[in-house]
């Protein structure tokens, strides 16, 4: 897990960007209780730009 706080424009002073790494085993995916009712799904780097995704990354 990765989290990095950033400018984002002149009507958000500061942004954060919460980035995390994992290695998907298999198995249906389910959100936790939490999450219940969201709209989920796992997504390509080829799914994002063929969607026009918009991706924050923010500089280093």
């Amino acid at each position: 897990m990765h989290v990095q706080s950033f400018h984002y424009d002149e009507n958000v002073q500061y942004m954060m960007s919460v980035g995390y790494l994992m290695a998907y085993q298999g198995g249906q995916v389910e959100p936790g209780d939490d999450m219940r009712g969201s709209d989920f799904r796992w997504w390509s780097l080829e799914d994002l730009a063929n969607e026009g995704v918009k991706v924050i990354v923010p500089p280093d």
